[in-house]
């Protein structure tokens, strides 16, 4: 099953201005996600669960104690293909969370 991992323009500009260990970390999230169809349950992310307030399918994870990550994740049935899309809302302070 595909999973394709996008972001939008602000959480692109919020990911370049992270440090080199922390988008380190974020590449690390994005495999994991590329495994699970976008869903790393059980792999040792800090904080991992569903963020309903934000949206219905939405999701974050603690990069570090005070780096968060948010995205959604949309899944389309293509013929018998099912795709994945998760796109990157928000990485940043969790102090500026948009939960």
């Amino acid at each position: 099953m595909p999973v394709t991992i996008q972001y939008t323009k602000k959480a692109w500009k919020e990911r370049e201005a992270l440090s080199q260990k922390k988008r380190d970390i974020l590449v690390a999230l994005e495999e994991d996600m590329r495994q699970t169809d976008g869903k790393p349950l059980g792999r040792g992310w800090q904080h991992l669960g569903p963020v309903h307030q934000y949206a219905k399918n939405a999701y974050h994870c603690h990069l570090t104690r005070d780096t968060v990550a948010l995205w959604t994740i949309e899944q389309d049935q293509d013929g018998n293909v099912k795709i994945t899309i998760c796109t990157f809302e928000y990485v940043g302070s969790r102090d500026k969370a948009p939960y």
